[in-house]
C-alpha cells in the first residue's frame, strides 16, 4: 500500500458551474466540429441539395395540379374523376411529407444534434448560474457575471437549412478583435 494518490481513481472534487460548463461544452463543441467536418463534404453537399430540389420540385408539381383542379372546380367542370384526383394530390403531399418527415429524423438530426445540444447549453448556462447564485448569494455572488463572461469568450454553432450545415463562429473581443475561443 502506498500513500500516494492512485491517477486512476478519480478526485471527486467539486467542480464550480463555469467550470462545469467549460468542461460539458467543449465535449459539445468537439461533437460540433465532427458534424461540421462531415457537412462540409461534396457527398453532404450534394446528397442535402439533391433532396431539397427533389421535395421543392415534388411540391411545386402537386401545387400545378391542384391548382389545375381547382380551375375546373371554379368553373363547374370537376367530374367524379377530378374529385378523385383531388385526393390523390392529397395522399401524395401526406406522403411527401412523410418521407421528408423521416429523411430528416434519419439523416438530418444525427448530423444536427450537436447543433442543439451546444445551443441549449449557451441558453441554459446563465440562466443556471443565476438560479444557483440566487439560492446562495453570499456563496456565489457574481457567479452570473463570470458565466455570462465565460458564455460571450464561447464559439457560436448553428445550423444553415438552406445550405445544410453546421456553422461555428469563433467567438472575438469587440475591443482588440482577437479571437476568444479555440
Amino acid at each position: 500500500m502506498t500513500a500516494l494518490p492512485n491517477p486512476e481513481v478519480p478526485q471527486n472534487k467539486p467542480v464550480d458551474p463555469v467550470t462545469r460548463f467549460v468542461q460539458n461544452y467543449a465535449k459539445a463543441l468537439a461533437a460540433a466540429k465532427v458534424s461540421q467536418a462531415h457537412t462540409d463534404t461534396d457527398g453532404w453537399r450534394n446528397l442535402y441539395a439533391n433532396h431539397a430540389q427533389a421535395v421543392m420540385e415534388d411540391r411545386r408539381n402537386r401545387a400545378k395540379e391542384l391548382a389545375s383542379l381547382a380551375d375546373e372546380l371554379e368553373r363547374g367542370l370537376l367530374s367524379e374523376d377530378g374529385e378523385k384526383a383531388i385526393g390523390e394530390v392529397k395522399k401524395a403531399a401526406c406522403e411527401l411529407r412523410t418521407a421528408n418527415h423521416y429523411w430528416e429524423r434519419q439523416t438530418v438530426d444525427p448530423v444536427r444534434h450537436p447543433v442543439r445540444v451546444c445551443e441549449s447549453m449557451i441558453a441554459g448556462a446563465v440562466d443556471e448560474a443565476r438560479r444557483i447564485e440566487a439560492d446562495s448569494p453570499m456563496l456565489n455572488i457574481g457567479l452570473t457575471d463570470l458565466m455570462r463572461r465565460q458564455v460571450g469568450e464561447c464559439a457560436r454553432v448553428s445550423w444553415d437549412s438552406e445550405t445544410g450545415t453546421v456553422v461555428i463562429v469563433d467567438a472575438v473581443d469587440p475591443k482588440t478583435g482577437e479571437v476568444l475561443s479555440d
